[in-house]
């Protein structure tokens, strides 16, 4: 670790004082039912971060990972898709979820890739609801890294840590419907098992005069789907998804019940944030590169000059 400020590029070589040896961690188990993990020195490089996660996956095993950067918010919420924040009661989640679906469906026609059709797209509409911020029972994660890395570190720390939570997908299925299987969005049809994640689609009841939303057969856990790469803020921001059940925390409560744990939380130095955003910054994990779009180019210009 360098003897400079926090914010400051380190004053020495590329080669001074990095380690052959991967970093010392070790994990400590929650209440809530995640493991932390605790690492001898605060991360405070891109190249450091990158080299816990080696020590990570060699604790772990090379299996397949998912990445979820947090800048301020704190957990339970901050493990609850948006749609759960917003009121106690689930029943008048899903109601709102409904009107929500249908208002974007009707009104975001025009503005749909041509391949989505609005009648039998839900999935396809149901990504894009979350990619563009109308809430969702959808939890965001990546394939990467370094794009979890990014969005820990995309705000500016307050009071809360940044971290990064890292999930087994594959474990969290085994936990929440037995099987490791993850669900692609796109081959459900090929692969037999439509049937089996339409369960987590919202079923509209008609009682006379008024509509309601049955939960009765509804699931209750998460689980892990592959979307498909409708729109391009998707494929480079590397997304995947967790789709949540009636349960708001039913991630914590998988994690809590589970024999072999599937979720972890990594802290980062708030002190360390603005450099590590310059080290991405170099690399080309921009706002520009992470939503190709003309908004993201507007963020990242301002950012810029």
């Amino acid at each position: 670790m360098p003897d400079s400020e926090p914010g400051q590029a380190p004053a020495y070589s590329l080669n001074e004082g990095q380690s052959e040896e991967k970093p010392e961690i070790t994990f400590e188990k929650h209440p809530s039912g995640y493991m932390i993990i605790k690492t001898e020195e605060p991360i405070w490089s891109v190249h450091e971060y990158l080299r816990v996660l080696e020590s990570v996956f060699a604790e772990l095993g090379e299996r397949e990972f998912w990445f979820r950067g947090v800048s301020r918010q704190e957990t339970p919420e901050v493990l609850r898709p948006k749609l759960f924040r917003t009121t106690s009661k689930i029943q008048k989640c899903f109601e709102r979820e409904n009107a929500l679906l249908s208002a974007f469906a009707r009104e975001g026609v025009p503005f749909l890739p041509a391949t989505i059709n609005p009648e039998d797209g839900f999935w396809q509409l149901y990504h894009l609801m979350q990619h563009y911020g109308v809430p969702t029972r959808l939890l965001d994660w990546s394939e990467s890294s370094l794009v979890g890395l990014y969005f820990a570190l995309r705000q500016p720390p307050k009071a809360t840590q940044p971290k990064v939570w890292i999930l087994d997908p594959y474990l969290l299925q085994e936990h929440s419907i037995g099987y490791k299987f993850v669900y692609d969005t796109f081959h459900l049809a090929q692969m037999g098992e439509k049937e089996a994640l339409n369960r987590y689609k919202v079923i509209q009841e008609w009682d006379n005069v008024k509509r309601k939303i049955s939960l009765a057969e509804f699931p209750e856990h998460p689980v892990s789907i592959f979307p498909p790469h409708v729109d391009r803020r998707i494929t480079t921001q590397r997304s995947v998804f967790t789709v949540h059940g009636s349960i708001k925390d039913g991630l914590l409560e998988l994690a809590r019940s589970a024999h072999t744990p599937f979720l972890y939380q990594l802290p980062l130095d708030s002190k360390w944030a603005s450099y590590m955003r310059t080290q991405l910054w170099q690399a080309g994990i921009t706002e520009a590169t992470l939503f190709p779009d003309l908004e993201g180019l507007a963020r990242h210009i301002s950012q810029s000059y």
